[in-house]
C-alpha cells in the first residue's frame, strides 16, 4: 500500500512538473528582407493564463541562438516563475546591423520588426514597449543597443554585458594582439573599409534617444576584461556628459562564459 502511494504521489508530482514545465521552441522565423528563414530558440511558460513579458536575448561574435540557454541553463526557470518569454534569434557574425554593402544582410530589420511581429504574433504577450526589452553580450550588447536607440518606440529597456561598443577600438585592439584570424570580427564585411562609414555606427550617434523616450539602460563589464572594459567606461562617461540616466557596472571578471551567465540575471531583475 505504501509503495502505491509513493507512485501514485511521483507520478502526481511528475505530471505537475511537465504541466508548469516551460516550453522550448526551435522555430525558423521568415525574414522577407532578407528572403530566409532566421534559426531562433524561444523559451516560455507553459502554463501561464496571463499576457507575458518579453527579452530579446542576442549572442556574441561566433555564437548561436542556443548561446544564451547553454551559458544561462536557468532560464528555463526563470521564464516559469516570472512569466517571461525570452526570444534568441541567430545573427551570425553581422552586427546586428542593416548592412550599407550587403542587401542580404538586415539584422536590424530582421529583429526590430520581424521577429517582434513573430512574437506577438505566435505567443501571449504583451505587445507594448514597456513590456519588451532587449539585451546581449559581446557582439549582442553592442546589437541590443544599436537596435533599442534606432527603435526606441519598440523596446522600453536595453542591456548590455561586455559589450563591444567602440567598433573601431575593437579592432585595433583585435589587430595589435594578432587575435583572431578575422581580425577585424567580420566588419568590414558588413559595414566596408571605410572609417568613415564605419562612423555612422557609433553608438553615440543616438544616445539622446535614451532620454527622449524615457528607455531604461544597463551596462556592465568586468574590470579584467581587457578586450572591452576601455570601451564602456568611455560610453559610460559619454552617458554622464550627456545627463543620461543609466545604471552603469563593473565588478571582477573578464570576457568569458562565467561572467555572462553572472551578469544576465542582473539583466533580468533590472
Amino acid at each position: 500500500m505504501l509503495k502505491r502511494l509513493s507512485f501514485v504521489l511521483f507520478t502526481l508530482l511528475f505530471t505537475v512538473s511537465i504541466l508548469y514545465a516551460c516550453k522550448i521552441d526551435n522555430v525558423l522565423v521568415k525574414s522577407p528582407s532578407m528572403n530566409k528563414n532566421i534559426p531562433t530558440l524561444i523559451i516560455s511558460p507553459n502554463n501561464t493564463k496571463v499576457k507575458c513579458n518579453v527579452i530579446y536575448l542576442l549572442h556574441g561574435y561566433g555564437g548561436n541562438e542556443k548561446s544564451w540557454i547553454t551559458i544561462h541553463p536557468k532560464l528555463k526557470d526563470v521564464s516559469d516563475k516570472y512569466n517571461i518569454i525570452f526570444v534568441c534569434p541567430n545573427g551570425q557574425n553581422n552586427w546586428y546591423v542593416d548592412s550599407p554593402i550587403d542587401s542580404n544582410s538586415k539584422y536590424e530589420t530582421f529583429i526590430w520588426q520581424e521577429l517582434v511581429n513573430y512574437v506577438d504574433k505566435n505567443y501571449k504577450t504583451i505587445a507594448t514597449k514597456n513590456s519588451r526589452a532587449i539585451t546581449g553580450f559581446s557582439m549582442g550588447g553592442y546589437g541590443a543597443l544599436w537596435i533599442s536607440l534606432k527603435h526606441p518606440d519598440i523596446f522600453g529597456a536595453s542591456g548590455s554585458t561586455s559589450g563591444a561598443l567602440d567598433i573601431i577600438a575593437l579592432t585595433k585592439y583585435s589587430v595589435d594582439l594578432d587575435a583572431s584570424p578575422n581580425k577585424d570580427f567580420n566588419i568590414s564585411s558588413v559595414l566596408g573599409n571605410k572609417k568613415a562609414l564605419w562612423e555612422k555606427y557609433f553608438l553615440y550617434n543616438f544616445i539622446n534617444n535614451i532620454e527622449t523616450y524615457k528607455m531604461a539602460i544597463i551596462i556592465d563589464c568586468g574590470y579584467d576584461d581587457s578586450l572591452v572594459f576601455n570601451a564602456n567606461k568611455k560610453f559610460h562617461q559619454r552617458l554622464l556628459k550627456e545627463n543620461i540616466p543609466h545604471d552603469y557596472i563593473v565588478r571582477p571578471g573578464h570576457h568569458d562564459v562565467a561572467y555572462w551567465d553572472n551578469a544576465i540575471s542582473y539583466h533580468i531583475l533590472f
